[in-house]
């Protein structure tokens, strides 16, 4: 039975759990002398059964629970272990009277989660009082130490799992490496031993293959850093859809056909237009190409294709390829997650693909999705991005004019890089250019006083006087302040281009650079020599 006596407000509300109605009583009078000021909501029971009861019923915790250590039902421990909550504390703090049982009954109640005991034949309003106010704090400062506790193993654990992914991030990506850098190695020794001119260009085929996959690889880890950073800046403009599939669809062949993979592209029926960065639109494709080509078994197929749908444009990648466990649809976009881990291992990937292109894709106002009947059943992953309409006056279809025929002009190559400066000069030297190469910024100025270069490609990183202060003296030189000042460094970022256009170049380039790029270059070189302006 539990029997309230309340006052008509309250600050502490106790539960007391004593099945002598006299000791019930005492227990009262002293609460209410130890402190005059202080006002009470007491509630008595006197089992066990009905104290527990009393205490997880009620539409509040109380403050505190007096507990007799001898009940007729259980004693003060199995209360304890009816009141304790999923951390193992108690849902609310319990005071013992232990009577005269001795000090090895204490020891128990507190190892069984009471938060202070005290003998009834030493109680006074001031001890108790005081006994019951400190396990009100101790309580209060164990659940704070808990949570804290917690904290820290949830914090040890996520940078546990930080660290074995930044492990086995940087052992993909060592292995990643490794794969296309081992046909090149293979490749240059076959050269070596080669006078086959057949076979040499096989094996060049091979060697630019494999470095274009070094590239992208280099390409989206400095991208996922700059999304991350918020460094890049979108260049959107009106993009015919077929247009970026066809241009995914040719750089994605070479993976295509290693893996004997058939790509089917399916054209939308009519002209669809986006507002987009044209180039974000081909990487965000041919990423969902790469991603298929390399977890599809050999032989397997692959379609591309893209339809409208009331306000939107959807592209849609399909293979049958691996598949997708149902439970991990929702993290693949997630960085460096691994659908199976050996998989990764075996046919390459670090996890950040799809978590490139969801990224792009949001920046475009879009939305990615994936989906699977499961392991071994293909995937699909569907693109969402705003439909534009049609430019004005637009006109399809129409042949382009033919590429403005290069003429020969003196270009010099600065770069600390002696191999780097040394094959870009005979590139350039093969394509009909007179080339000469420097490796430090203050040997640059000295050859180009005497060389008079119209085109010059510069690294930013040199020692001592830096590409940016060479480009500076370049344009303060009188010789040399005409010369189109290309930048060719491994730094591509949006504050890398500005300083690089401050500081005087005419165009920024990444390295490593294809000869096709330095040609369409060379040709808008052609067809506004004495124009500068920073050249994208």
């Amino acid at each position: 039975m539990i029997a309230p006596f309340a006052s008509p407000a309250h600050d502490w509300h106790v539960v007391i759990i004593d099945d002598s109605l006299d000791d019930r009583g005492e227990i009262r009078r002293l609460l209410l002398r130890g402190s005059m000021e202080r006002r009470y909501l007491f509630a008595e029971a006197q089992t066990g059964k009905t104290g527990v009861q009393a205490v997880l019923a009620g539409p509040a915790m109380p403050d505190c629970v007096v507990l007799d250590f001898n009940l007729p039902d259980m004693d003060a421990l199995d209360v304890l272990a009816s009141l304790a909550g999923p951390d193992g504390l108690p849902v609310c703090p319990v005071v013992v009277l232990t009577g005269g049982t001795g000090p090895e009954v204490g020891r128990l109640v507190l190892r069984a989660g009471a938060q202070d005991y005290i003998a009834k034949d030493g109680l006074t309003p001031l001890a108790l009082t005081r006994i019951v106010e400190n396990a009100i704090e101790r309580l209060a400062m164990a659940r704070e130490l808990f949570g804290r506790n917690a904290a820290l193993i949830r914090s040890e654990k996520a940078l546990s799992e930080a660290d074995r992914r930044k492990n086995e991030f940087i052992a993909t990506l060592a292995h990643e490496l490794r794969n296309p850098l081992a046909p090149i190695a293979s490749g240059l020794q076959v050269l070596r031993l080669t006078t086959d001119a057949v076979a040499a260009r096989a094996i060049l085929t091979v060697m630019e293959r494999q470095l274009s996959q070094v590239t992208r690889l280099i390409d989206d880890l400095l991208d996922i850093s700059r999304i991350t950073s918020g460094k890049v800046l979108l260049r959107p403009k009106r993009v015919l859809v077929d247009v970026s599939m066809e241009e995914a669809a040719e750089a994605a062949l070479p993976l295509v056909r290693a893996a004997n993979h058939t790509l089917t592209v399916i054209l939308p029926q009519q002209p669809l237009w986006l507002e987009a960065d044209p180039a974000r639109l081909v990487q965000m494709i041919g990423n969902l190409l790469s991603n298929s080509a390399k977890y599809s078994e050999n032989g397997s197929l692959i379609t591309l294709s893209a339809r409208a749908q009331d306000a939107e444009v959807i592209i849609e990648v399909t293979d049958t390829g691996l598949g997708i466990p149902e439970p991990m649809l929702s993290q693949v976009f997630d960085m460096f997650t691994q659908v199976n881990h050996t998989l990764e291992r075996a046919q390459g990937g670090l996890g950040i693909g799809l978590a490139l292109v969801r990224q792009l894709v949001e920046m475009h106002g879009g939305s990615i999705v994936a989906a699977s009947a499961g392991a071994g059943f293909g995937s699909t992953f569907s693109i969402r991005l705003p439909m534009a309409p049609a430019p004005p006056n637009t006109s399809i279809g129409l042949p382009e004019g033919q590429p403005m025929p290069l003429a020969c002009r003196r270009i010099l190559v600065v770069d600390d890089n002696v191999d780097a400066a040394t094959m870009l000069s005979m590139m350039l030297g093969l394509s009909g250019h007179e080339t000469r190469a420097a490796f430090s910024g203050e040997e640059g100025l000295a050859v180009g006083v005497k060389f008079r270069p119209e085109i010059v490609f510069m690294d930013i990183g040199l020692p001592g006087m830096n590409g940016y202060e060479a480009a500076r003296q370049f344009r303060a030189t009188p010789l040399l302040k005409d010369a189109f000042l290309i930048a060719l460094t491994g730094w591509g970022g949006e504050d890398d281009r500005r300083q690089s256009k401050e500081a005087g170049f005419d165009a920024h380039l990444t390295k490593p650079v294809e000869l096709a790029v330095i040609d369409a270059l060379l040709v808008r070189f052609e067809a506004a020599s004495n124009a500068y302006g920073l050249v994208t």
